[in-house]
């Protein structure tokens, strides 16, 4: 999983090139834009592509049409334009087909809860992220449902809720632990151990901290490592 599991769409011919006069063209567009929009050097790749799509005939009246527009508000996230982000993501809440694509139900109210707390509009933010949890609730996601209990514990951490921090994140470190995200494992460890931190739960913080450092070690991530050693350092010393 992605930082923020995005929901990427199944391709069966995932290099194929797109033909705009073929069927599944659409579903090629989504799936290469996806793709592009993950990877920070391809941005421009991913706009001139979302620009493809909107191009084809009939566009609106896809099945695929509300991922597109998701697609969209991801580009402008990962752009930085956070404002257009928000505006699309709103228009898009009150018009999600539920029972055709639910893990929108998920991802939409989440990124908004993002898109809010960028505008340091904590409440909503947090009204956001609870909406994205409950949908996450009723699909039985645990993925979901770490990431964004995750995210939560983050914002509260952030905020100088630090008992209510504590107790996003430990959900999320028993969630994350019924399934394979490695990622979000390691960022609700490294959080919740300066949590404990915080606490004076030395002991708690040490348990944190040392398995999401073997899991930096593991990623090959130097930035990843330097921050569970800023964690690190003063619960041992």
């Amino acid at each position: 999983m992605t930082a923020l599991k995005r929901a990427l769409l199944t391709l069966s011919a995932l290099f194929l090139p797109v033909s705009l006069c073929c069927a599944d063209s659409l579903d090629a567009l989504c799936e290469q834009i996806s793709q592009c929009l993950d990877d920070a050097t391809r941005l421009d790749e991913g706009r001139l592509l979302l620009e493809q799509a909107f191009a084809l005939p009939d566009v609106k009246d896809d099945s695929l049409y509300h991922q597109l527009l998701y697609l969209q508000s991801y580009y402008y996230i990962n752009s930085g334009d956070f404002a257009s982000a928000k505006q699309q993501l709103l228009s898009l809440l009150y018009m999600l087909p539920s029972q055709t694509a639910p893990e929108l139900s998920i991802s939409v109210p989440q990124d908004l809860a993002i898109c809010y707390r960028r505008e340091a509009k904590n409440d909503s933010a947090l009204y956001y992220y609870d909406q994205a949890l409950q949908a996450a609730l009723a699909q039985q996601d645990l993925e979901w449902q770490a990431a964004i209990n995750l995210n939560i514990g983050i914002l509260h951490f952030n905020l100088n809720h630090i008992n209510e921090a504590e107790q996003f994140l430990e959900r999320a470190i028993s969630l994350v632990r019924q399934v394979d995200d490695p990622y979000t494992e390691l960022c609700a460890l490294q959080v919740n151990a300066a949590v404990k931190q915080r606490l004076k739960k030395y002991d708690e913080a040490r348990a944190n901290i040392e398995p999401a450092y073997r899991l930096a070690l593991e990623s090959e991530s130097p930035d990843w490592q330097l921050r569970c050693l800023t964690v690190m350092l003063p619960t041992y010393y």
